[in-house]
């Protein structure tokens, strides 16, 4: 606040197994969106200079919140974003599913663990709440709908990607898609693939992890509106 910004970093609906946190957690972000229009007033915030910004499953969220806002969800919010931060966020959840090699080396390992443990370690079950194996249509239909790719189109904020290129959870290729699709659209991006860094930045420099920081604040002051 005393340097002129406000940071609201919300909760959300998180996975169990067997109960996908889908859709509510990207109601969640979107509930959040329209509190901030209906409290904007009160708590003296700028409506002209709203920006998105996430890590993970947070950069998911954030993304969700960014395109789907006003399609295939029920809350919305009628203020524009100014520019958003994806940090190795998920973007196609069918090709994360497919891709994850943390998902392929833990199912290899559980095959021989009792079946109340597999069903407790299975991440389907966490992301989809159901096998997809056992219905595929309805498995890639619901990816579909729960990724940001789906959404996204010409008007799209000003977007800023930051990924390692041994991430094992969320792949880098996830990150190529997005920069693509912005490709195609001429969505105003930029995109650093962090050398030898995993998930969560793990393995990274500390000279990595001081441009990212700088990649970020000289993002952010770009483009704000005076």
């Amino acid at each position: 606040r005393a340097k002129g910004f406000v940071v609201i970093s919300p909760n959300y609906t998180l996975a169990e197994s067997g109960k996908s946190p889908f859709p509510k957690c990207i109601e969640d972000a979107l509930d959040v969106m329209k509190w901030v229009e209906e409290h904007a007033d009160e708590y003296k915030l700028d409506l002209q200079n709203v920006g998105l910004m996430g890590e993970s499953a947070g950069a998911h969220l954030a993304m969700m919140a960014a395109y789907a806002n006003g399609k295939a969800f029920d809350i919305s919010y009628s203020y524009p974003i100014n520019y958003l931060v994806d940090v190795y966020g998920p973007v196609d959840l069918k090709a994360l599913y497919t891709d994850s090699e943390i998902r392929k080396e833990l199912e290899t390992r559980i095959q021989n663990f009792p079946d109340h443990i597999k069903k407790g370690l299975d991440l389907s079950q966490y992301l989809f709440g159901f096998d997809p194996q056992t219905d595929t249509t309805k498995a890639w239909t619901f990816a579909e709908k729960h990724s940001p790719i789906t959404y996204v189109d010409a008007d799209a904020p000003p977007l800023l990607m930051i990924h390692g290129d041994v991430d094992r959870v969320v792949p880098y290729p996830q990150s190529m898609l997005l920069q693509a699709k912005a490709d195609s659209l001429g969505i105003v991006h930029k995109i650093h693939k962090l050398q030898g860094s995993d998930h969560a930045f793990m393995g990274a420099t500390e000279a990595q992890k001081d441009s990212v920081q700088k990649w970020i604040g000289d993002f952010v002051l770009q483009y704000l509106k005076s």
